[in-house]
């Protein structure tokens, strides 16, 4: 089900601490239960349409763009951007940052393609800050010569 558009209450760049500024907006209602929506990729970000995935009366529906992404800076498309400290291990800090920042104790993962695997690896991470998955498909490429 999708919902009707809404516009984003709060938003922000969160400071990761080693020279990226990761953007992250809040929709829905402030009081209701926390849901991250990871956006696949890599090099896409949070859209105006993944807003919607969740009802804005009951969630507090959270976005962001991961680092060199979107609205983060640097872009990945700036010649200056270090890219070696755009790793794995990188996102799962900056998504558990991002939780921490906010003063959420629990959230949903939601995620399709490489949001699943980064929601997977966060969740193995930090396994109490996970309240449930709702993950979709994840691509795997067919084998060779097929």
């Amino acid at each position: 089900m999708s919902y009707p558009p809404i516009e984003p209450y709060e938003t922000g760049m969160l400071d990761a601490g080693d020279g990226n500024l990761i953007y992250w907006e809040a929709c829905g209602n402030p009081d209701g239960v926390p849901a991250l929506i990871v956006h696949g990729g890599p090099g896409s970000g949070c859209t105006t349409t993944a807003r919607a995935a969740f009802n804005p009366d009951c969630y507090r529906i959270i976005l962001f763009d991961q680092r060199n992404c979107g609205r983060s800076t640097p872009h990945a498309s700036d010649p200056a951007a270090d890219m070696s400290l755009n790793t794995t291990e990188h996102l799962i800090r900056d998504v558990e940052h991002l939780r921490e920042s906010l003063g959420v104790e629990k959230w949903l993962l939601r995620g399709g393609s490489w949001a699943v695997t980064l929601s997977l690896a966060c969740a193995e991470r930090y396994p109490r800050a996970r309240l449930r998955h709702d993950l979709g498909w994840h691509h795997v490429d067919p084998p060779v010569g097929t």
